[in-house]
């Protein structure tokens, strides 16, 4: 494209190599969110300064889609694979203030575990911005996800009956999976997935494209959601549920210097919802 717009092509001259269908210039309206995790594994490195600069120091990354930030976010922390299961708590919390401060304000892996510890432990978002320079937007989107997961706490003192459709429903729209739900109605995962009344709100699938919703372009993606209803691409649609899925995993590794992606994709099975 740039070599096209060096020798006098204008955006509108050329076409979209994803979309096939519109313009370069093309604006989209999207209705999703997509979050990119780094992935870091200093641990394998001895010596290596975990400290994160501009020198790239990650060795993959993990990608997620989810209707807010909220949803992706913890989509995208659980597919990192270092044992986190959404917004978690770190594993070895901060002992001090003067060491979660330390945390917050050095860049590095852990540093989104112990934004929840310091958020958590009262310290406000004007003192986690002077600290750490993150926008406050971010630092809102995760207070809203500790407020929510501390109103789940609440309701699961009356038991998991407490637990109707709507707060569910809610929840997944937050991006809290069933592992993390089931430690806070103080359950196992198993229990929590099989009970009658998470039975009642199955997921579907739904298709996404990299442009507007309403133009049905290629190439698409299928991804699963938690929803009320979904909106359907025409009135022929009818909403499916998964018979079965893998994950899209993309694995980067580093041999003498090149970088290569590892992709596997498994396809989706889905079956039509009953009428």
């Amino acid at each position: 494209m740039a070599a096209k717009l060096a020798v006098g092509y204008t955006l509108d001259e050329i076409p979209n190599d994803i979309t096939k269908k519109t313009p370069a210039c093309f604006e989209p309206t999207i209705d999703y969110c997509v979050v990119k995790i780094p992935r870091f594994t200093f641990e394998k490195f001895a010596g290596a300064d975990p400290t994160l600069t501009t020198a790239m120091k990650s060795v993959g990354e993990a990608m997620s889609i989810g209707r807010t930030f909220k949803e992706a976010l913890q989509k995208g922390l659980r597919s990192m694979e270092i044992g986190l299961s959404g917004f978690n708590d770190p594993k070895k919390p901060a002992e001090s203030e003067e060491q979660l401060i330390e945390k917050l304000r050095i860049p590095n892996p852990d540093r989104i575990v112990f934004l929840k510890q310091a958020i958590s432990s009262g310290m406000t978002l004007d003192e986690i911005y002077a600290i750490s320079a993150i926008d406050r937007w971010f630092l809102y989107n995760l207070k809203e996800i500790i407020d929510f997961e501390n109103g789940l706490k609440t309701a699961a003192n009356a038991g998991l009956d407490s637990l109707d459709r709507e707060m569910l429903l809610a929840a997944k729209e937050y991006g809290f999976s069933d592992r993390q739900l089931a430690v806070i109605f103080g359950t196992d995962e198993f229990t929590f997935r099989n009970s009658e009344r998470i039975k009642a709100s199955n997921p579907f699938t739904n298709w996404w494209t990299r442009a507007a919703p309403s133009l049905k372009l290629s190439p698409r993606i299928i991804i699963l959601l938690m929803r009320l209803k979904m909106r359907a691409e025409n009135s022929s649609d009818k909403p499916r549920d998964p018979a079965g899925f893998l994950p899209y995993t993309v694995r980067t590794k580093t041999f003498q210097g090149s970088h290569t992606s590892v992709c596997t994709l498994s396809s989706t099975a889905g079956r039509k919802a009953p009428a």
